[in-house]
């Protein structure tokens, strides 16, 4: 199976849908369709990859199954200077997100870079939730780390606190937790 790739460009003002695939299976175009839905402009059509020379994209997003995306995280993390993480995909449960971006790009990194700015008061804690592969750096940084119930079992690992599921507000009590209250 062919890899599925959405790009957004750093203004979020462009987004493009690339496939290698001739045809797409009914369960993928219902899937695209919905994809469709939740984003900010419509898709592009492309026909090469040359019609993207000169865009820049921070953020690239192959989803598929979880086989064909472990395959594409273990090829591309060879490359210097990319960080590879594969999550769950929110709209299917079924299929699997290989987020690509900068090494540099990562949550944790931007709550160091964060925090070297702006500093921390006497007796402050950083407070972090999360609830996949893709915030496991965030969690790292962080004194108190809040990791969902839902969330893979290597990423509950991290956690300090595990919170209930968004319908039952877990993250509400869990962050009441983490302050103290």
């Amino acid at each position: 199976m062919n890899p599925k790739i959405f790009l957004s460009t750093p203004d979020l003002q462009k987004e493009i849908f690339v496939t290698t695939a001739r045809t797409i299976s009914p369960p993928f175009h219902t899937y695209f369709e919905k994809l469709q839905m939740l984003c900010r402009t419509p898709w592009q059509k492309i026909h090469s990859f040359e019609e993207l020379h000169g865009l820049t994209f921070p953020l690239v997003k192959c989803f598929g199954h979880e086989k064909t995306m472990r395959n594409l995280e273990n090829a591309l993390q060879e490359i210097p200077g990319l960080e590879v993480v594969v999550i769950h995909d929110s709209v299917n449960p079924e299929l699997y997100l290989a987020m690509i971006t900068d090494s540099d790009a990562t949550k944790g990194k931007a709550l160091n870079r964060i925090l070297a700015k702006e500093g921390r008061g006497k007796g402050e804690r950083v407070i972090a939730a999360g609830d996949d592969r893709n915030d496991v750096s965030m969690l790292r940084v962080a004194d108190v780390r809040i990791v969902m119930e839902t969330a893979p079992s290597d990423v509950l690992a991290e956690a300090d606190i595990i919170a209930e599921s968004a319908g039952k507000m877990g993250i509400l009590r869990a962050l009441r937790e983490a302050v103290g209250e």
